[in-house]
Formats: structure tokens, sequence, C-alpha cells
């Protein structure tokens, strides 16, 4: 019943995922704005160019960021999957499904609840201006967000149900530490 009453939100925040990643314009990857040069230079240094590339892009107003202001498009970007991911794995337990991986759910629950505190720690100090301790929280949010993953590499034959969603959330805490490390 829980699952039902939620419904609305989670459809809301993948809507507004969906927006964030997929926002239609008819620029392409590289037609970015903020500092070309400074949005390419970032992008090369992580996981992978072109997602961090339309992460930025579809952000309104990246064409005038500085690079604290990238940090935060970059951290509030890590905190909307982290909470999509929170209540993906919220909605899997309340409806019961995949119940051969439950215990691994459970941690990650745990995992990505522990990592958006990081991450609103991280926004906070960031708008400070805070950099060393942003950089502390965003690699511990990174850290936990990966393990969330490794918990299913320990059940073979089981299914990760959350797979795609926990690179998603990899990705954009990568891109966030690589922008706070250039703060540093």
């Amino acid at each position: 019943m829980a699952f039902v009453a939620n419904i609305p939100i989670i459809l809301l925040q993948c809507l507004l995922l969906f927006i964030i990643i997929f926002n239609p314009s008819s620029a392409s990857v590289d037609d970015v704005g903020a500092p070309d040069e400074t949005l390419r230079s970032i992008c090369k240094k992580t996981m992978d160019y072109y997602f961090c590339r339309m992460t930025f892009r579809s952000w309104d107003g990246i064409e005038h960021a500085d690079l604290n202001e990238l940090a935060n498009v970059a951290i509030l970007s890590a905190k909307i999957q982290a909470r999509l991911n929170k209540h993906l794995v919220k909605a899997f337990l309340d409806y019961k499904k995949y119940p051969e991986v439950k215990s691994q759910l459970e941690d990650c629950y745990v995992d990505y609840n522990v990592t958006l505190g990081k991450l609103e720690s991280a926004y906070i100090h960031s708008d400070r201006k805070d950099y060393a301790r942003t950089k502390k929280f965003v690699d511990d949010a990174l850290t936990m967000s990966v393990k969330c993953e490794i918990t299913f590499t320990t059940v073979e034959d089981k299914p990760n149900p959350i797979e795609m969603y926990s690179i998603e959330l990899e990705r954009r805490n990568n891109i966030a530490l690589i922008v706070v490390n250039e703060l540093i």
C-alpha cells in the first residue's frame, strides 16, 4: 500500500531525471556553454566523457557557470540520482520484488541513505566554498554508491535489478569529484 501511495512521487522523480538526462535540445553534446574548454577538460577526466557533457548540457544557465556552480550542478545531479535509486530500492522492497536479493537491496537502501547525506553535506560545503570538505563528502558518497554495486557481486546467478541505476550514480559522483578536484 505504501508503494502505491508513493507512485506519483516516484514518477515525478523519474520524469525530472529523464528531463535532466535527455533534455530535448538541438544542440550537440559539444555545444554546452560554460567556458567550453573547462567543460571539455573536466569531462575528459571522468568515467564517461559524453555522459558528462550531456549532464552539464541539461542544466539551464550552464553557459555562464563558474567552477563552483559546476560543482553544485554535479553534486545536485548526483543527489537526484541517489534519491531515485533509494526510492527504487524501497519500491522493490515494499512490493516484494526480487526476494532472492532482498538482503542486498536492504544493504543498498542503507547505502543510498548514507550517500544522500554525504551529497547534501557536500553541497552545503561547496556552496560555502569549503572544497576540501566538499571533496571528502563527495569521495565518501562515491565509495558508498560503489559499495552497493559490490554487494551484488557476492551473489552468483542472482539478478541485480538496480545495476543500471548504480552505474548512473557512480558516474554522477565521479563527475562531482572531478569538478571539486579542479577547485582545490
